[in-house]
């Protein structure tokens, strides 16, 4: 039997299609199809696994020891030095990028950071920074 000779099956056929090119934008640059929403895999606390600035490795030296976020929109960055750094955070638009706003209670200022997220997954993010002409890449594992 052909699978065109029996009308039934097109319907199903043009479904699939469909459905595999709506999941193709699921997904970041480097990153594979999840069924979890951005905002659930997010929501974690991170290891530094690896620290790039202007692409030389700074994990050993780096000051941020681990970040924790919540679904609730709360950030929490805990420096090596036992400094806390709390805010919010949140998607943009398209939730390719994420937006910090955090205190800094020592000059009783908000600090403002802006991650692109190039890799979200379960256990794994990559996020990309741009700050005062410096780029930083950011590769972390779940705790």
């Amino acid at each position: 039997m052909n699978l065109f000779q029996n009308n039934r099956y097109i319907p199903t056929l043009l479904f699939l299609l469909v459905a595999s090119l709506c999941l193709e934008g699921c997904f970041y640059e480097e990153g594979s199809i999840s069924f979890r929403s951005r905002a659930k895999r997010f929501a974690n606390t991170w290891d530094y696994q690896r620290v790039y600035e202007n692409n030389i490795i700074k994990t050993p030296s780096y000051f941020i020891d681990y970040v924790e976020f919540t679904k609730d929109g709360h950030a929490a960055f805990f420096l090596k030095d036992s400094t806390t750094f709390e805010g919010t955070w949140e998607f943009n638009r398209h939730k390719d990028r994420v937006l910090f706003i955090l205190e800094d209670e020592t000059t009783n200022s908000n600090l403002y950071l802006e991650w692109s997220i190039e890799l979200l997954e379960k256990n794994s993010l990559i996020a990309e920074e741009y700050t005062e002409g410096d780029y930083f890449r950011y590769e972390m594992k779940t705790r």
